[in-house]
């Protein structure tokens, strides 16, 4: 029963009293039911949305991903997604994001079988992609592997752990790089598209007090990957509408200029890449 209460608050974006009363139980029942499961569930992260660590998981992740895909020495993808709030009374412009409406910016990331590696829910929509990449704890882990890379969109600065679309194609290698890049990246926006139609709260506004929404954020998260685990009915493709960070090219340029020699070993490491791809034919 309480499983049934948590799944119908998630599949509402209403009010918990409107649930209430269509499962014939009391409004306050509903909310310690939601702190209940969210709890239980969010105390079993670490079991269901594990990033590669150790060198032995960064190798398992690569081959993961070449069975699957093509693009070389990827483990994964990230991207962020706004998840919509009511405006909070405190601090309440911090969460207003660029598009004018209040949120939590999401990081995630996925792996080649669509099941979220990572997920930080934790920021407040103003915040850039790049400014949230650079704090996760994932990058740290990622840069002690230099033969590992995530892929991103032009949302975030070119790293010799995170690979970027070229902003100039005057070469053969660089537009086949970019078009699998681009094919290839997408499905973090399916998995964003996934799981906001399994759970609607994500989709439309998430009426819950400001402390608790992240860890509804990171529950829902979690039973996406435990639904992929069951082989649960798949929802038809969706990309997320709100993921569209890619085109802020000149607000990226001001969040983080990278050291010199660091930026020149992403993009001799990104070249080297492109000429694969074109001697492969991967594209």
């Amino acid at each position: 029963m309480k499983m049934k209460i948590f799944l119908r608050c998630l599949a509402n974006p209403g009010f918990q009293s409107g649930i209430a009363e269509e499962l014939g139980v009391h409004q306050s029942t509903v909310s310690k039911v939601v702190t209940f499961v969210t709890t239980r569930v969010t105390a079993k992260v670490s079991s269901w949305i594990k990033f590669p660590h150790t060198e032995q998981d960064i190798l398992q992740a690569l081959e993961d991903w070449q069975n699957v895909n093509h693009f070389p020495g990827v483990i994964g993808v990230i991207d962020c997604t706004h998840i919509r709030i009511e405006k909070p009374g405190r601090h309440g412009d911090e969460y207003i994001n660029r598009k004018g409406w209040p949120s939590i910016n999401v990081q995630a990331t996925c792996n080649a079988q669509e099941m979220f590696t990572s997920v930080d829910a934790s920021w407040p929509g103003s915040v850039h992609d790049t400014r949230v990449w650079k704090n996760s704890t994932i990058r740290e882990v990622v840069q002690k592997f230099p033969n590992a890379s995530l892929l991103g969109d032009q949302g975030y600065g070119l790293e010799l752990s995170l690979l970027t679309p070229y902003r100039n194609t005057d070469t053969e290698a660089k537009i086949h790089y970019n078009r699998l890049l681009k094919r290839e990246r997408c499905i973090i926006e399916r998995c964003f598209g996934q799981v906001k139609r399994r759970f609607p709260i994500l989709k439309y506004i998430c009426r819950l007090k400001l402390r608790r929404i992240s860890r509804i954020i990171i529950c829902c998260f979690i039973m996406h990957n435990i639904a992929k685990h069951l082989k649960d009915e798949e929802f038809p493709e969706e990309e997320d509408e709100d993921d569209t960070d890619e085109n802020d090219e000149d607000d990226n340029q001001n969040q983080h200029i990278p050291d010199n020699e660091m930026l020149q070993r992403a993009r001799v490491k990104r070249d080297e890449i492109a000429d694969i791809i074109v001697r492969r034919h991967l594209y």
